[in-house]
């Protein structure tokens, strides 16, 4: 007949085995969403803010889940092989390793508006059971040491009971933060923040202040400030080497014909104007640079710079909702980690490689024109 401390033995070892698969589910879920978060945050994600980086919070919760996994497959093994002190393991696990990643991650999900909350509830809900389970683990340890107990070292006594204690007091603060955390999250983004739909779009600083306070409308104008979306730059084939590393670029032509717009001025007795956009992904912000070409007996002559542009206006990265223009990801975002949606003006981006170019490649350039304005 099976006795009371192999009963316990066996609900320990059942209980420890349930903990291990619902760390690993669990971590599942955190995965899932916070891939949601990267595509939707694209290339301001990687890139760190002056205080915190979001990259580096994905790094630690990594770090700290893994690390806690494989605690827990070694629990199994230390729960069957009888080692004493298992409940003292435990709970430093869930103290040094489970708390600071629940921790992270009710500051890193709070700080994003989400596009379904089903994931973040169900976390939460495992979470709890994930804890109760822990908690009965700790609970069949103790009935195991108690039959034993008379056998054991004075220390491990000492460590077992206020071990379990503690494990309890920091159990109940994982509930408290999941509990936080399905408190603070707010409701769903019901429209689409990919990169297909963030637009690079020059806008003077009288446009940016209607835009940060969100009373910038969509108008007749507002097209012609667009050279195109951020998809276009991520998912670009032009790509060339610097030191080796490899950049991706975007180009757009603007032709002139005379009431440009905001391409007026540096239009003026111009052919053309090509605006270049160059990104090293996850490193830096995209960075640009304007060149205005003419046209002459000898070919094309390329100046390097669009001044009255780059002086009166910047490009930003802007996002579109029911007409209203927002800055980039700010509707995704509601914590003091504001991602930026300004991009780099760099005159060391060098669109005149030689002074003069080929006729063929000006009437390539315009030849390949779809919009009267823009290409």
């Amino acid at each position: 007949m099976v006795d009371f401390k192999s009963k316990a033995k066996l609900a320990s070892i059942v209980f420890s085995i349930l903990a291990l698969m619902f760390s690993i589910t669990i971590f599942g879920l955190d995965v899932h969403i916070q891939e949601q978060i990267k595509q939707k945050l694209s290339i301001s994600f990687y890139i760190n803010n002056s205080t915190i980086s979001y990259d580096a919070i994905n790094v630690a919760f990594f770090v700290l889940t893994i690390l806690y996994i494989i605690l827990s497959a070694v629990l199994i093994v230390l729960t069957i092989i009888d080692f004493h002190p298992t409940i003292f393991v435990s709970t430093l696990g869930i103290l040094f390793l489970y708390v600071p990643k629940e921790a992270i991650l009710l500051k890193f999900y709070a700080c994003f508006n989400h596009y379904e909350h089903s994931f973040i509830i169900a976390r939460c809900i495992l979470t709890f059971v994930f804890c109760l389970i822990v908690g009965l683990f700790g609970i069949s340890c103790i009935f195991t040491l108690d039959k034993i107990r008379k056998s054991l070292h004075r220390v491990i006594n000492l460590l077992t009971y206020p071990s379990f204690v503690l494990s309890i007091i920091v159990l109940l603060a994982i509930i408290a933060i999941n509990i936080a955390l399905a408190a603070v999250i707010k409701p769903p983004v019901l429209y689409d923040t990919s990169p297909d739909k963030i637009q690079m779009g020059f806008f003077s600083k009288s446009d940016i202040n209607q835009i940060q306070n969100g009373i910038y409308i969509k108008n007749s104008n507002y097209d012609q400030k667009i050279i195109g979306n951020l998809s276009m730059l991520l998912n670009s084939d032009k790509t060339y080497e610097k030191s080796e590393l490899l950049y991706r670029l975007y180009e757009k032509t603007i032709t002139c014909y005379g009431n440009d717009g905001i391409y007026d001025l540096d239009c003026n007795s111009k052919s053309f104007l090509t605006i270049r956009v160059i990104y090293r992904d996850r490193f830096a912000y995209p960075s640009y640079n304007c060149a205005r070409y003419s046209r002459t007996t000898s070919g094309v002559m390329c100046s390097s710079g669009c001044p009255n542009l780059m002086n009166w206006y910047t490009l930003y990265l802007v996002e579109e909702n029911n007409n209203i223009i927002y800055p980039a990801w700010s509707q995704l975002s509601n914590c003091e980690l504001k991602p930026s949606f300004t991009l780099i003006e760099d005159s060391s981006i060098d669109l005149c490689s030689g002074a003069f170019l080929s006729k063929r490649k000006m009437l390539r350039s315009t030849n390949q024109c779809s919009n009267p304005r823009l290409e």
